[in-house]
């Protein structure tokens, strides 16, 4: 899926504010959902489209020019489920198999070329109390640059599920690591991501559906492909990526064992899929960065999903 923790989701009152300005771009009065449902199709997607982009520059505008203290995140999720308890908090309970995880050029697809550009007057203005510490981390870990994507994907996607799966109940949390480029990526994916494991980029493999949208996977990826879904419908079937003795076997067997989380950060095992090398669980993937994100928190953050 791709709700990410860090992105907090909408109290009641919020939702029913943004509720009432998408009512009015669609000129609908009370009674309203019989207003609504005399709207057609395309009428409410203009409107949807219209509100959307209003809101999110306003809120951008206002943000950046420290008029209010807003939630930066919140342009990428404007619609969803009211909350009283945000995402991360609600998976302290889990106790059912959960998989979860991240690409490893996730927050790429968002970060468009002009961001790079000044990624420490941006982290500045995104975080200003821990924006001069987090880019000076950042010039240290990913010395190749492209600092801002980078902070994008380990803020947004890798550490959060990190840290909600360590704090899960169940004892059957499965974390992955997609770190493959697709080979049709120029048709796939927007031009700046071509390079990249972009957000989006494992579901021609989980849908197995290449060539259902115009696209061939080469031998390497159809062997990927094989084994990814071979894992699915394990943990579908049972519960357990991992192959069974004596159970129906999946497409591709004697999987390399997909360790579960260990509740101990220092066991924390990750299955990293790529055709470059073996699908194997690796230990501690972005350990440093996770921890580091770990402290400054997912929630409540100034400028960024602060409550």
């Amino acid at each position: 899926m791709s709700g990410l923790y860090s992105i907090s989701l909408k109290p009641e009152e919020e939702a029913l504010k943004m509720g009432k300005k998408f009512l009015k771009e669609v000129e609908c009065d009370e009674p309203v959902l019989s207003c609504l449902q005399n709207r057609n199709v395309e009428d409410l997607n203009k409107a949807s489209s219209n509100f959307l982009i209003s809101f999110n520059i306003w809120v951008l505008a206002y943000e950046f020019l420290n008029i209010f203290d807003s939630k930066v995140f919140h342009v990428m999720q404007s619609w969803g489920p009211t909350v009283e308890t945000q995402p991360i908090s609600q998976f302290q309970n889990v106790e059912k198999p959960v998989m979860i995880g991240s690409l490893s050029g996730d927050g790429k697809s968002f970060s468009f070329p002009p961001l790079n550009f000044f990624p420490q007057i941006l982290l500045k203005m995104l975080l200003p109390n821990d924006g001069t510490t987090v880019f000076q981390k950042y010039q240290e870990w990913y010395k190749g640059g492209d600092i801002f994507a980078h902070f994008l994907t380990d803020y947004m996607y890798t550490c959060p599920a990190r840290f909600a799966a360590l704090d899960m109940n169940s004892q059957s949390v499965y974390d992955y690591y997609f770190d493959h480029v697709l080979s049709f990526t120029d048709k796939f994916s927007p031009w700046w991501c071509h390079q990249y494991a972009c957000h989006g980029n494992d579901v021609p493999f989980f849908f197995q559906s290449a060539s259902f949208i115009g696209f061939n996977f080469t031998k390497d990826e159809e062997k990927l492909v094989d084994i990814y879904s071979s894992y699915l419908a394990n943990f579908i079937h049972r519960g357990d990526p991992n192959d069974i003795p004596n159970s129906v076997p999946p497409k591709v067997s004697n999987l390399n064992p997909w360790l579960p989380i260990d509740p101990n950060p220092e066991n924390l095992w990750t299955l990293v899929f790529s055709t470059e090398e073996p699908v194997v669980s690796k230990l501690g993937i972005k350990k440093e960065q996770c921890e580091f994100w770990d402290i400054i928190g997912y929630y409540n953050v100034v400028r960024l999903n602060k409550k």
